[in-house]
């Protein structure tokens, strides 16, 4: 367990000595060493891992027919392996609260140095420099300073602070203890100062569903009812873009110049329908096919800022079919285990937090893109995958049929 929470801790504090995030690596390598000999080659695999294997093979094709990038192929392909290492490693026999405390615990370190950034920069940039595997000052857009702590960039240190605020808010619930009611706030105000309004809008989201109990209770109380307005409020907003059409400045203020890589992402899409243009080949392709939107665009390299429509673009049918499975998935495990949790049966932390953690990351890998991501997508897989252990161990022992009965 120690050398888990030591691998999670390195993927935010590991200097940059040459060879990027190299220390987790090596910790990572030899959990997975550990993990086989643990198992004696009785090794589990998942649904999940079988879906994750099927969309690395879907990019693989994709990257050998487009002459796409390895590197970025790999990457995919040691998220299999981390998320195999976890399940594995991690079973439901284990105190999963560690990993959830440490989580919260290094989340909180994070945003304490992201404040600092804040309050001292840019003195304090050579000294965060070390551990970010491109050194860059202070992160400034439109004018505007945004705090990165340990990062290369906001957007992604506002998700792992929301995956630290929602696990210190599980922590809260169960504990009562002041100091992770003060964590709590820490990494709140972190969130803010990084301006990244995927993340903070898509916490406030998920909080509201579900983190505010009341608000949850009133909407499971009048599910039908809610569902119809939902229905009608699609359908209205449907008729009304159908008869005036919705522009793409709207579109613009609404969602930022990302819309121009999402739109780049849907022409590639749409001349690659099969096989997309492979992994690493975005920025080529958008000079091609999202040429129009150079000029306007403030970005050297461009991304399609979406998992969604990178896989779409970069993978083509082949990958977006599984991947967006593992995505329904993944939010009906989580909203299980929350059932579940609700029963008051003897349940781990990340029953409680799980379904906040799931959910709001899959709604914020809609409007940014984090695929190959190293640090955020690690720590996502490895709360993922202990919570696919606990639903599979759970429905194994007809635990979870019970909690399916009950309701």
């Amino acid at each position: 367990m120690i050398l888990f929470i030591l691998f999670i801790a390195s993927l935010f504090f590991d200097p940059n000595i040459g060879i990027a995030n190299s220390i987790s690596r090596v910790l990572f390598f030899i959990i997975l060493i550990i993990t086989l000999i643990k198992t004696r080659g009785k090794i589990k695999i998942s649904k999940l891992m079988i879906i994750q294997a099927i969309t690395a093979i879907g990019l693989l094709i994709s990257v050998a027919i487009n002459d796409g990038s390895m590197r970025d192929l790999i990457l995919v392909i040691e998220q299999l392996l981390i998320y195999f290492a976890a399940y594995n490693y991690l079973d439901s026999k284990t105190n999963n609260n560690k990993i959830m405390k440490a989580i919260g615990a290094i989340g909180t370190a994070l945003a304490i140095i992201g404040i600092m950034e804040f309050i001292f920069s840019p003195n304090l940039e050579p000294i965060l420099s070390i551990f970010r595997t491109i050194k860059i000052g202070q992160y400034t857009e439109g004018g505007v300073n945004r705090i990165s702590s340990t990062f290369i960039n906001p957007i992604y240190f506002s998700t792992i602070l929301v995956i630290s605020l929602f696990s210190l808010q599980g922590l809260c619930y169960e504990k009562k203890k002041w100091y992770y009611v003060i964590s709590w706030l820490i990494c709140l105000v972190a969130l803010l100062l990084t301006k990244s309004e995927g993340g903070i809008i898509s916490f406030i989201l998920i909080e509201s569903l579900y983190g505010i109990r009341k608000i949850r209770t009133i909407i499971a109380k009048y599910s039908t009812l809610w569902k119809i307005i939902a229905a009608a409020v699609t359908v209205i907003i449907v008729a009304v873009i159908a008869y005036q059409g919705i522009g793409q400045n709207t579109l613009v203020k609404i969602f930022t110049k990302r819309v121009y890589a999402w739109d780049t992402s849907i022409n590639i899409f749409n001349n690659n329908p099969m096989i997309g243009a492979g992994l690493g080949n975005f920025d080529k392709q958008f000079r091609v096919y999202g040429n129009k939107y150079i000029s306007n665009y403030y970005f050297e390299e461009y991304a399609p800022h979406s998992d969604l429509f990178g896989i779409m673009a970069n993978g083509g049918i082949i990958a977006l079919i599984p991947f967006i499975y593992m995505l329904i998935y993944e939010i009906k495990i989580s909203n299980t285990l929350s059932i579940n949790a609700g029963n008051k049966r003897k349940v781990y932390l990340i029953e409680k937090v799980a379904v906040m953690i799931i959910l709001y990351f899959t709604l914020h890998r809609i409007i940014d893109d984090f695929y190959i991501n190293y640090r955020v997508i690690t720590l996502i897989n490895i709360i993922m995958a202990i919570t696919e252990r606990i639903y599979d161990d759970k429905r194994k022992t007809g635990l979870i049929n019970k909690v399916h009965a009950e309701q």
